[in-house]
């Protein structure tokens, strides 16, 4: 995965504080907030394989 468009920046800053947003822009806001956290999850993984 590349890094978030500002786009999505806007979308995960909105949703680390706490605001949310109306439906059906909701559900993408939240979809996208687990793929964000799904990827800082896995990112330290993939860092470790690099070193082998």
């Amino acid at each position: 995965m590349s890094s978030p468009t500002d786009e999505q920046i806007a979308l995960i800053r909105l949703t680390l504080e706490d605001r949310k947003m109306s439906y059906p822009d909701r559900f993408e806001q939240e979809k996208l907030l687990n793929l964000y956290k799904a990827k800082m999850l896995v990112e330290p993984v993939n860092s470790l394989d690099r070193n082998f």
